[in-house]
């Protein structure tokens, strides 16, 4: 019964995955109120071993866009982390 269950939560989240196209993590995905993404792309400037601290802005930037009823821009950078690996 778990290993069932465990491989339905599996095949839910690749379709996840191939749906919104997600290549490694952390990648976010913001949607506004009609549920049409605009905005797919990284935290910040901040990556592994990159010796950044985090600072959210890309992400808050996106997101006071969408609350502010403003355009989210669309120079939008993919995230920099692992890679998504399925076996």
């Amino acid at each position: 019964h778990r290993d069932l269950h465990l491989s339905i939560r599996r095949q839910r989240q690749m379709c996840i995955r191939d749906r919104y196209k997600a290549e490694c993590t952390p990648e976010f995905y913001l949607f506004d109120s009609s549920q049409k993404l605009v905005y797919r792309g990284r935290l910040d400037e901040s990556s592994p071993n990159s010796g950044l601290e985090p600072t959210g802005e890309d992400l808050r930037n996106a997101i006071e866009n969408v609350l502010n009823n403003k355009d989210v821009n669309a120079d939008q950078f993919p995230s920099m982390g692992c890679n998504i690996k399925w076996k």
